[in-house]
């Protein structure tokens, strides 16, 4: 995943696309759970407000750690790029689901008031708004153009004679981008990749706890389940 932005441009876009959209509603965390903590904390319901705060920063840290592996160059990937083999309906499939996508973000609040708003209106008789609909729509706007600059700059610039610096890492620079001279005068080769606690996280030995536990969870779930149906 470490730099599939220049490796298989189109992809990295695409996936570029869908994970930006995960900032936004209705697929995202953003704006519908800044909904959802407006009205826990409007009802003082303060282990709800917690639940929504830790879960969103979690999920967020997530999507933003994956949308830097894209964009990043890592010591496998340098400068090149590999032969798109992806089949033309694939290509067709990505790109409807990505203006699809784009569309649905954009439109969100038309879509919320036609849509939304008059299916509340039939199952609980009347609602209220959250947030008003000129806050909504002025959030979409700003969060649409912060992810549509970078697009718009890639488009024009592509074509014009740039003059290409050499990244900043922390010491000189070799030359290539892929290592530095750091500050006892010896070359490091830049390394980028994920860190496990292998010898403090034992994959093998924590598996069949968390099995037991998952299965425990299930069993009383059902229980509760099948409890309140017979009664």
């Amino acid at each position: 995943m470490h730099g599939l932005l220049y490796r298989l441009p189109m992809l990295g876009f695409y996936m570029f696309i869908g994970i930006a959209a995960m900032f936004l509603a209705p697929f995202g965390m953003l704006i519908s759970k800044w909904s959802a903590l407006k009205a826990a904390v409007d009802r003082s319901n303060i282990l709800l407000v917690m639940f929504i705060t830790y879960g969103s920063a979690t999920t967020s840290f997530y999507w933003t750690k994956w949308m830097g592996k894209i964009i990043s160059r890592s010591h496998e990937t340098g400068e090149r790029m590999k032969k798109d083999i992806t089949g033309d309906t694939e290509k067709w499939s990505l790109t409807i689901h990505a203006i699809l996508m784009i569309a649905l973000c954009v439109l969100m609040p038309i879509i919320s008031n036609n849509f939304v708003d008059p299916l509340l209106e039939d199952m609980f008789g009347n609602f209220t708004n959250v947030l008003p609909n000129g806050i909504l729509a002025m959030m979409v706007l700003v969060m649409c153009l912060v992810f549509a600059i970078p697009v718009l700059a890639y488009f024009y610039f592509k074509n014009r004679q740039t003059n290409y610096k050499l990244n900043y890492m922390s010491g000189i620079n070799t030359g290539n981008n892929n290592a530095f001279v750091d500050s006892f005068g010896g070359e490091k080769k830049l390394w980028l990749s994920n860190y496990y606690f292998n010898s403090w996280i034992e994959p093998d030995k924590m598996m069949l706890y968390c099995q037991l536990l998952t299965a425990a969870v299930l069993a009383v779930m059902v229980s509760f389940i099948v409890g309140g149906v017979l009664a």
